[in-house]
């Protein structure tokens, strides 16, 4: 969701750009590799998990990296989550201001927002778990990070009322971003991979209702879902933007590599994926552009499988830590 009160941040979220070189050009350092791999630990944990079991031995244990690197990473586990969500934050609200400024007026803005953030959630879970429910550990500086973004959103939706039925009320918006997050996090809580684009129209339509009235809020309810913006075009030579970059995606690519050999069923159980067709289908998609590769020999169906990755999966697996959430 967007406006005036929104757009003037819009690139906080995005990763870093190092002048006069790409990503994968870019030389990594250790502590590059060894935060990147900590953070996703982290997020994999808190998914298959949850937090009380993601401890500082079990994320080092799991990103193979050693104790001392996360200590001179972050002061300890909470410092590792408040980095892992806030940047889970901004990468979220970086997406849907993008979607929302590419409407005019408040009803378009807000609708366009919302199905960025439902289509967002859909497809990365684990990233809207992170935003709505692990956000909640009493973390230093978590909470008024989180209040600060809610505060944001509800001044968006309070902005409805200057054309509409109702006066300003501060009140009526936070109740109703906090009604709005609450559906999608009882989705969440229910589901592991929830169906979330087809709450769009209901939840449009339970926004306008106080501002624009019950006429108005079932016109919303029935409308066409706002449409999608188009994925941006990668950049050439750098293999990490042509990949739709996930918790999922990073967990599985760095399971292999930690770990040649495994078989599908290995490397969805290590990466924490329960799904066993969701797993089959990103390693084909992997593997079709060219990251990964079965060094088992036959790939057909029921034979043995031993994944590795190759020479650009790779470059992938140290360049892509400049796109995804854990990036700063």
């Amino acid at each position: 969701m967007s406006g005036s009160n929104l757009g003037q941040a819009r690139t906080r979220g995005k990763p870093k750009k190092y002048a006069g070189t790409s990503p994968t050009r870019r030389t990594l350092t250790l502590r590059d590799l060894h935060r990147a791999r900590i953070l996703v630990a982290l997020a994999a944990i808190l998914e298959g998990d949850g937090s009380e079991q993601a401890t500082v031995t079990k994320v080092v244990q799991r990103a193979r990296v050693p104790r001392t690197a996360f200590y001179q990473l972050f002061a300890d586990r909470d410092d590792a989550l408040c980095t892992l969500v806030g940047n889970a934050f901004e990468r979220t609200r970086s997406h849907v201001i993008q979607s929302a400024e590419a409407e005019s007026g408040w009803q378009h803005q807000t609708k366009a927002g919302l199905h960025a953030l439902l289509t967002l959630f859909e497809a990365e879970p684990e990233l809207a778990r992170l935003c709505l429910i692990h956000s909640r550990v009493p973390a230093r500086g978590m909470q008024s990070r989180r209040r600060a973004i809610l505060k944001e959103v509800a001044r968006h939706i309070d902005a409805g009322a200057q054309n509409g039925r109702l006066p300003p009320s501060t009140l009526t918006a936070e109740s109703t971003v906090a009604g709005v997050l609450g559906v999608i996090e009882a989705r969440l809580e229910e589901h592991r991979e929830p169906r979330l684009t087809s709450l769009c129209g209901p939840l449009m339509s339970f926004i306008m209702l106080p501002y624009r009235g019950g006429a108005e809020a079932r016109v919303a309810s029935s409308e066409p879902r706002a449409r999608s913006r188009p994925r941006p075009r990668p950049t050439p030579g750098e293999p990490a933007a042509r990949l739709r970059i996930t918790y999922r995606t990073m967990r599985v690519l760095m399971t292999i590599a930690n770990t040649p050999g495994l078989s599908n069923l290995e490397v969805a159980r290590r990466a924490g994926i329960a799904d066993q067709g969701q797993m089959s289908k990103l390693l084909k998609r992997l593997t079709a552009m060219g990251l990964v590769e079965n060094t088992g020999g036959s790939a057909e169906l029921g034979s043995a499988h031993a994944w590795a990755l190759t020479e650009e999966g790779r470059a992938v697996e140290r360049s892509i830590l400049d796109y995804g959430p854990w990036s700063t």
